[in-house]
């Protein structure tokens, strides 16, 4: 399977999370399909539990972590280092 998410789209969407645009970030995953999301998010540092088979819940899950990384201006890699420390 080809590799449909590039490292730029990768640095634009970590570039809007750290601004916290929230509304830009959802606008750019909302014309992406589960895999597509499933592939940044992961690239982004966040951990993807859900299937997207469950579209329901998988699209709220997105939705919050997504939220919540805005809110805190951080990447899943950066969340996940300042719960460690």
């Amino acid at each position: 399977m080809a590799n449909r998410i590039d490292s730029a789209e990768v640095e634009s969407v970590r570039a809007k999370i750290r601004r916290g645009a929230l509304g830009e970030v959802l606008a750019h995953v909302n014309n992406r399909d589960a895999m597509d999301v499933t592939e940044l998010l992961l690239s982004l540092g966040f951990g993807v539990a859900e299937s997207p088979r469950n579209k329901r819940a998988f699209w709220q899950m997105v939705q919050d972590v997504l939220i919540r990384a805005c809110r805190s201006r951080m990447d899943g890699a950066e969340m996940r280092e300042l719960a460690i420390s």
